[in-house]
């Protein structure tokens, strides 16, 4: 069996304070390439400065790498579908990418991949995604606790 994509997904950018200019130019593009991809349904850029998207106020003494994964959990519960994160300061180039979940019959709830080179960490969280089933909720969870 080959690799299923995604029929749709919400793009989920976030902040913690006034974006510069540079990274309102990034976001800007994120959201022209949301609206002229394949299978990217909506694009949000979540302002997590001091409430979360469900409205509950932010522990400021949460870093924002953790903030990220409570504002994606948080998405993920309120709409319901596959919620990709990307860091503001990245890009996703191709119009024609979609996250795929399953691969050779394996079903996977959350998609993460290493830095790009030069860098060394096992896992770049400045990209991820989470299905929106019970494995991709459970992950969320898990991750977040």
């Amino acid at each position: 069996m080959g690799i299923i994509a995604s029929s749709q997904f919400i793009l989920l950018q976030f902040h913690t304070g006034v974006l510069s200019n540079m990274m309102q130019f990034l976001s800007n593009y994120s959201r022209m390439w949301c609206q002229s991809s394949a299978c990217c349904d909506d694009y949000i850029l979540a302002d997590a400065t001091t409430k979360f998207p469900d409205g509950t106020p932010v522990d400021s003494t949460i870093p924002a790498l953790w903030r990220k994964v409570e504002v994606v959990r948080q998405v993920l519960l309120l709409r319901r579908t596959t919620v990709v994160y990307l860091d503001v300061d990245a890009l996703i180039l191709s119009r024609s990418w979609c996250p795929a979940f399953e691969t050779a019959g394996q079903q996977m709830g959350m998609l993460i991949a290493p830095d790009p080179i030069p860098y060394h960490a096992p896992t770049n969280t400045g990209w991820f995604a989470f299905s929106p089933d019970r494995l991709g909720w459970r992950l969320a969870n898990a991750w977040w606790e």
